[in-house]
């Protein structure tokens, strides 16, 4: 199934609080005068996460006068959550986060989601790596920056934009215009780590970075295929045309150094293979959280490799190229 996380998270009402034993939702025209929600990744995003069915729910943590403490909230079909809990005067601040876990695990969550560990499944397990770029069976983790309300008394509505703490990867082919026709047989990402724990170091309005202690085990994302035309690169230069996303998967924030791709490929019926080391691919060094890592091989009688990172959540670029 696919999931996705955008502009709004739209889930049925509940909601418990840690500072009441009762559930109250006050009607529409006294709902402004309790604290509610709205949760957003600032661009359309596919991940784990659904905007429907897979948050079950947002955890928001208030730290100011402790108004909410990990408090589990579900949100309406108008992605709006009314709570029980009535503004008062004096600043608030407040956080939260989301999880699925798929066919992944997420474990050990502390300091009311600042901290947690993360193991992604390996190959093998239902559709892993993802063929159509949805990673539904990938665990994801998102959580919000910081926002600062100054003084309750002007019941805002508290928008909790989530960053996603794991990293997205995807592996494309291509071939140059004109070129005869190029069928990929099977490719392979190796020696990928997929399990890690991770500890917030800096949680502000605008930035959250990651301690990330990875576990020493890697695996190899690999898949078969008989069937896979590689599209023409357009204009020249584009590498990442309608058609050419091979597979992808989320893993956890890590170097690039020891990771290499394998790929098998026909061209005009003559069969070929090609070997590439991503420490080589200039501009791309890390596979960091909340970014997303695209590989473009250009599959021709010389193969090529560029990479191309971008935030997952906010745009901005980097790329590289290797000829090997």
């Amino acid at each position: 199934m696919k999931r996705l996380l955008e502009y709004l998270i739209f889930l049925p009402v509940l909601l418990t609080v840690s500072c009441s034993s009762e559930t109250y939702i006050p009607d529409e025209d006294s709902a402004e005068n309790y604290i509610c929600f709205m949760a957003f990744t600032e661009t359309m995003t596919k991940g784990e996460i659904d905007a429907v069915s897979d948050i079950v729910n947002l955890y928001v943590t208030e730290t100011l006068n402790n108004s909410f403490t990990g408090s589990a909230l579900q949100f309406q079909q108008n992605g709006i959550c009314r709570t029980n809990v009535p503004w008062t005067s004096g600043a608030y601040s407040f956080f939260g986060y989301a999880q699925s876990n798929g066919r992944g695990s997420i474990y050990s969550i502390t300091d009311n989601g600042r901290s947690f560990g993360i193991t992604q499944p390996v190959s093998g397990s239902g559709d892993v790596p993802s063929s159509d770029g949805s990673n539904a069976d990938f665990a994801d983790y998102l959580l919000s920056y910081t926002n600062y309300v100054e003084d309750g008394s002007s019941r805002p509505l508290v928008a909790l934009q989530l960053v996603h703490a794991v990293s997205s990867v995807e592996l494309h082919f291509v071939k140059p215009a004109g070129a005869s026709e190029t069928i990929v047989e099977g490719a392979s990402v190796n020696g990928v780590h997929y399990s890690a724990s991770y500890s917030v170091n800096d949680h502000t309005a605008d930035n959250i970075s990651w301690t990330c202690s990875r576990s020493e085990a890697t695996t190899n994302y690999s898949m078969e295929t008989t069937d896979f035309k590689v599209p023409e690169m357009t204009d020249g230069n584009t590498y990442f045309p309608a058609g050419s996303l091979y597979f992808s998967f989320l893993t956890v924030q890590q170097p690039v150094d020891n990771i290499t791709i394998d790929v098998s490929f026909s061209v005009a019926g003559t069969k070929h293979s090609a070997s590439f080391s991503l420490d080589s691919v200039t501009g791309v060094s890390n596979w960091m959280a909340g970014t997303k890592t695209r590989y473009s091989i250009v599959l021709d009688t010389e193969v090529r490799i560029s990479g191309s990172i971008t935030q997952w959540n906010d745009g901005g670029e980097m790329e590289g190229t290797l000829v090997p």
